[in-house]
């Protein structure tokens, strides 16, 4: 009762091992031609084609590009000051203090709010 057994499994696994073999030889491809050939016929062979021609190109001719001359833009600038010096510490205060005074003509000032009663602090 083992040896049918053994046989099958013997032959099963050559079988498959034979299934595997020529699935990974066999390649799908669409250029597959069949031809049959019975010796002494004669061959029939297509037209030879005639060779294309030679193309020559002709070597790129390199030019030097011309100079050109361009005036430089006109620049115009503020001149410089040096912002560590006393006019320029005095002139920046100066502007600070015109915001200052802006700020108190306003108003929308913080002690014009419509919970302050608009009263000076004196």
């Amino acid at each position: 009762m083992q040896r049918p057994f053994l046989q099958r499994l013997i032959a099963s696994t050559v079988l498959i091992g034979a299934v595997l073999g020529t699935a990974s030889v066999a390649h799908a491809r669409p250029d597959v031609q069949v031809s049959i050939g019975l010796p002494g016929l004669p061959v029939l062979l297509p037209p030879p084609l005639p060779l294309p021609r030679p193309f020559f190109r002709e070597q790129p001719v390199y030019v030097q590009p011309r100079v050109v001359y361009q005036a430089p833009p006109v620049v115009y600038e503020r001149p410089w000051r040096p912002s560590y010096r006393y006019e320029a510490e005095r002139d920046r205060e100066w502007r600070h203090r015109g915001w200052e005074r802006r700020d108190r003509d306003r108003h929308d000032r913080w002690d014009r709010s419509p919970h302050h009663d608009h009263r000076g602090r004196d």
